[in-house]
This record gives structure tokens, C-alpha cells and sequence, in this order.
């Protein structure tokens, strides 16, 4: 992963922050079966990352140079790590 640890754990604590676990899961669910398209597991993590970018200063990320690729590895293994699926 490209992104450094700070700059990974200050996503994870925003989006933990976000919500209870038990609200991202039933965000997760609504996006799963409530929407059309190929890769529902993608649109369900870059939702919760505009959520929290609006809401925090996660904007920062975008600005040291991460790209959407980064980004996405860094979401999908902090919804793996909080058991959000």
C-alpha cells in the first residue's frame, strides 16, 4: 500500500467516526441491494469516503499525491479490518 500509516489511520479514525459499525452495515447493505452496476463493493467504499471527506480533513489525502487506486486499497482493507461486508 502506498499510503503511510499516518495518513492510513487518520482514514480509518474518520471513518470509524463516521458511524456506529452497525450504521456503515446497513449503508453497506441499502448500496448492495439498492443499486445497479458492476462493482457494488467499490461504490459502497468511495461512498463512505466522500461521507467522511466532506465531514473531515481526509481532503488532505488528496492532496499528497494518492490516487484513486491508492485510496481504494487503503478503504478496502479498513472495511476488512472493521468486518464491514
Amino acid at each position: 500500500m502506498k499510503m503511510t500509516k499516518e495518513d492510513y489511520n487518520l482514514l480509518k479514525e474518520a471513518i470509524i467516526k463516521q458511524g456506529k459499525l452497525e450504521d456503515l452495515q446497513a449503508t453497506h447493505n441499502e448500496v448492495i441491494s439498492g443499486t445497479q452496476g458492476k462493482d457494488k463493493e467499490m461504490l459502497f467504499r468511495w461512498e463512505i469516503f466522500w461521507r467522511v471527506n466532506v465531514q473531515s480533513k481526509i481532503k488532505t489525502l488528496l492532496m499528497h499525491g494518492y490516487t484513486d487506486n491508492h485510496i481504494d486499497t487503503a478503504l478496502k482493507q479498513i472495511f476488512k479490518e472493521i468486518r464491514i461486508k
